[in-house]
């Protein structure tokens, strides 16, 4: 293994940072960043946890507006927005572990928490940023204090807690592609120093992106009994794909019911209507077709499935999510209907010990539609329903002594929740037409700990452990004669220990070692009774080494990590028939005996080298010693990741502000579903799986009034007018070759007013 560059290349790049700020001796200091990933307040940089934390002021500066926004600037992060075959998810992934399949069978490989309440599915977690205090991404598997399948990382939404202020903003932004986006908040004094309430709510729609055009009318001169769905007099357009329409709310209320009791309740609500994710087809064989299927489609259609298909235009499809056979419609959309209550109640036991109770209900429910030939003609379509609801209490008791050279935290947590899956999958080649209706519940119990211990006045020890006893059953029903259920029981101790010292007051050094797990998985597509089974759970051991460091009275920040992790039991992706020669699609088969190690570097800096200036950067390396099979790659895991963002801050007399700022994000090549183990179209050396480098950028112009009263920015996201793939879906097994790629939005402006009420 080949970990001496690691170190080479983050030193070397950590020096030339530190040189090229060393001659700026004006400035202002860099803000500090409190964060709560212990479970209590730290600063950031005495943190010994590679974390990532942005502000709400940050998150608008860079014109975020969703979580998969927010990974463009950490490094060894991954996010991206689903295709349209998952519905309304985000395949998350840190420093190489994560996952990308929305399936409730599954469990995600990155904890995504909400004020610290678990959300148990990657459906419904494309989450908006909506009052947020912050947003802090935690990379490493954080096994002991956050548990439940954060075996890459953990990604914590902290929302803005009623004060009682009573401040607050409306904000409306329009642009482009008729984008016509509403938010506001309003934090109120119910009953001073004692009740407090926050009310926000968002609303954003904007048009779809790539056309539906109706395939006959497009190219004159097709069979007369070819498929059409063009309207009398119409134009050859059906419909868009890629269309947002979200509405979303939160109200908080905070009681202070005496000085050592507080209690803090929150319910919100997303309806999401929007339609069919993006997707357009790229790559279409028609020999892996068998001739029989070829020979129908002729003989009822005229013309045969390949690369016909394959529309000039990359922001258009001939997808028209029809069967034509039987003259069955799927409406291309992807919703979501959530709501979720919570409760958090903090009480001060003495002087030096606390107690804090969280207690969560969330439910959600959705359907989306999926036409993964990209054709008027039928190969696979698809219809799913989901349903979920869950429900979460945690204790946590926290203290410190011995003069508070002993900070510890201990816990229980309790987690259940219920999913279901529906809906109609139709998949031509291989015979599939059937209605299914799956179930998948979970219960989870653990027990945890966590202790810092200060052996001198530089020298802290950490140590962790977390034991926790899940069970699962799924089942599988589809239809009479066609059912099944497994179930899965587990119990398991993560552990975490580490050091840091304090080199100077504006250095820190720290070593940590943690293990982290997924829990037990089904086959989520299962055709047949047959091929439902259980997934072992993975293992990560992870080997971390940072340094923190701030210079110059705070005005250069630079904090860098190496790490190394042992990913001892995983598993990889399969697609292909099973042993009795029947279709399945099972992309999670155990290959125990194929560990990979994940090895890399991070490094990110934020200066304010000069007053008004600010830059912050970061760059991450991500080499993935997998399995042979797939040449060395793992899906979703580009080598390099990195950002550059630069604004400064014009004064005008009156105490009104000019602000520019860009943002650049680089990505390099990526590969999403890594398939069967027999290589060729399945293995992610095929490039038809994989997306080539890129670099994109933001760019935003705001002037601010004096006081802050209002202000208006004018953005441009995607300046340079960058195209790709934000995401492939392929389906080059079972009888069919057909790759659809999600393309990025192209460059699109938008203005946006906000009024501030202080």
């Amino acid at each position: 293994m080949k970990r001496t560059p690691f170190v080479r290349h983050a030193l070397a790049i950590a020096v030339a940072a530190t040189a090229f700020s060393s001659t700026n001796a004006t400035g202002q200091a860099l803000e500090e960043i409190i964060v709560t990933a212990q479970f209590t307040e730290t600063n950031l940089q005495s943190t010994p946890i590679a974390i990532t934390a942005l502000t709400a002021n940050e998150l608008d500066a860079r014109s975020f507006t969703n979580i998969a926004d927010v990974a463009k600037i950490a490094p060894n992060v991954a996010f991206e927005k689903s295709a349209s075959g998952y519905g309304n998810a985000v395949s998350a992934y840190i420093r190489g572990i994560g996952q990308y399949d929305f399936q409730t069978a599954f469990e995600p490989g990155v904890g995504m928490y909400i004020d610290d309440v678990y959300h148990g599915t990657l459906y419904g977690s494309s989450f908006d940023l909506l009052d947020l205090e912050r947003v802090e991404i935690l990379r490493g598997p954080q096994g002991t204090l956050f548990g439940k399948n954060s075996i890459g990382g953990a990604v914590r939404l902290i929302t803005q807690k009623p004060a009682g202020t009573n401040t607050g903003y409306i904000e409306a932004t329009f642009g482009e592609s008729g984008r016509m986006d509403f938010r506001g908040s309003f934090d109120a004094s119910l009953i001073d120093d004692v009740l407090y309430a926050r009310v926000s709510a968002l609303s954003k729609s904007r048009d779809g992106y790539v056309d539906r055009i109706d395939y006959a009318c497009a190219n004159p001169g097709q069979p007369s009994q070819f498929p059409s769905q063009k309207v009398a007099g119409g134009d050859c357009k059906l419909g868009t794909l890629g269309g947002e329409d979200v509405k979303a709310g939160r109200v908080a209320l905070r009681w202070i019911a005496s000085d050592k009791l507080e209690i803090d309740l929150a319910a919100d609500w997303t309806k999401d209507n929007s339609e069919t994710a993006a997707d357009t087809l790229i790559y279409a064989d028609g020999s892996l077709l068998d001739p029989a299927i070829q020979q129908s489609f002729i003989d009822n259609f005229g013309l045969p499935w390949d690369d016909r298909f394959i529309p000039r235009d990359k922001f258009a499809t001939y997808s028209n999510f029809t069967n034509p056979f039987t003259g069955e419609q799927f409406d291309p959309h992807s919703t979501l209907d959530a709501w979720s209550v919570s409760a958090v109640v903090n009480y001060e036991l003495a002087d030096n010990m606390g107690l804090k109770g969280i207690i969560a209900y969330k439910t959600y429910e959705g359907d989306f539609t999926a036409d993964s030939d990209g054709s008027p003609l039928v190969i696979q379509n698809v219809y799913n329903t989901v349903e979920q609801e869950q429900l979460s209490i945690e204790l946590q008791l926290s203290g410190s002594h011995f003069n508070e050279r002993l900070d510890w935290t201990t816990g229980i947590y309790y987690y259940e929740s219920e999913d279901e899956l529906g809906g109609h999958v139709v998949i031509y080649p291989v015979g599939s037409d059937f209605f299914n209706n799956d179930t998948n519940e979970v219960e989870n119990l653990s027990l945890f700990g966590h202790a810092v211990w200060e052996f001198t006045d530089s020298l802290r020890g950490t140590i962790g452990l977390r034991y926790t006893d899940e069970t699962k059953d799924y089942s599988l029903d589809h239809g009479p004669g066609n059912a099944a259920q497994v179930s899965a029981d587990e119990k398991r101790v993560d552990w975490r220990v580490g050091l840091d010292y304090q080199i100077s007051y504006s250095a820190m050094v720290y070593a940590s070692a943690a293990t982290g797990y997924r829990s037990a998985s089904f086959n989520p597509r299962p055709f047949i009774a047959s091929q439902v089974n259980s997934i072992p759970p993975e293992e990560v051991t992870a080997y971390e080494l940072g340094l923190k460091t701030d210079w110059f009275d705070n005005r250069l920040r630079i904090n860098s990590a190496i790490f190394f992790s042992d990913y001892e039991t995983r598993t990889v992706s399969n697609i292909g028939p099973d042993p009795d020669f029947l279709p399945i699609f099972m992309p999670r088969i155990n290959y125990s005996n194929d560990p990979a190690e994940i090895q890399g570097f991070e490094l990110e800096v934020a200066a304010e080298p000069i007053a008004g200036l600010s830059i912050t950067g970061a760059v991450g390396y991500a080499e993935t010693d997998a399995d042979t099979l797939n040449g060395g790659l793992s899906p979703y895991v580009p080598e390099w990741t990195g950002s550059l963002g630069v604004q400064y801050v014009f004064q005008f007399a009156n105490g009104g502000t000019l602000t520019p700022r860009i943002d650049g994000f680089h990505q390099s090549k990526i590969c999403y579903r890594v398939n069967s183990p027999s290589g060729g179209y399945y293995s992610t050396q095929n490039s038809l799986n994989c997306e080539p480098g890129r670099e994109t950028f933001n760019a935003r112009l705001t002037y601010a009034a004096p006081d802050d009263a209002w202000s208006v920015a004018l953005s441009v996201t995607n300046l340079t007018d960058e195209f790709y793939y934000q995401n492939r879906f392929e389906i080059l097994s079972a009888g069919f070759g057909s790759v659809q790629g999600y393309p990025a939005r192209p460059r699109e402006w938008a203005i946006t007013l906000r009024k501030n009420f202080n």
